[in-house]
């Protein structure tokens, strides 16, 4: 963070924080196969309309599953899951976060080095990667990096 910016703090008393925060295993199971139903839901709704020549429709189905399918990434659920916020077990968290991650084709151990690397120096232009600042990356850099785990050697 640069000299200069604040962050603004949302007053919270600490029960109400308390109650935010818990974790439950049931609302995790609810939401996360409420998920992946949505994206069956939708594939199959596509391919249906597809199937029957529903030509019209066919784009705008394809469009809510690409827009559900999209938060399966790090800017949603694998985000979460990176930090073992959704499921009370550390464990179910990893499978999920690596289910997605293969899902979205996303490199989930780079994630988690540059995600906790992003939460040490949020906003610092010279080493977090994952907040657009002035600084531009490469697109082979992050083609590379996204794809091989070129940093765990």
């Amino acid at each position: 963070m640069t000299s200069g910016e604040k962050y603004y703090r949302c007053k919270l008393d600490t029960e109400q924080l308390r109650r935010l925060h818990q974790r439950s295993d049931v609302a995790a199971v609810l939401r996360v196969l409420g998920h992946l139903g949505s994206l069956v839901g939708t594939g199959w709704l596509f391919f249906f309309c597809t199937e029957n020549g529903w030509w019209i429709a066919a784009p705008f189905v394809l469009l809510l599953h690409g827009t559900i399918f999209s938060f399966l990434g790090y800017a949603g659920a694998s985000h979460e899951f990176s930090h073992h916020t959704v499921f009370k077990r550390k464990v179910p968290n990893i499978f999920f976060l690596r289910l997605f991650s293969f899902l979205v084709w996303g490199n989930h151990a780079y994630f988690f080095r540059t995600h906790t690397i992003h939460h040490r120096s949020t906003l610092d232009p010279e080493i977090d990667t994952e907040v657009p600042t002035t600084k531009c990356i490469a697109f082979f850099h992050v083609l590379v990096t996204s794809t091989f785990d070129v940093l765990s050697r």
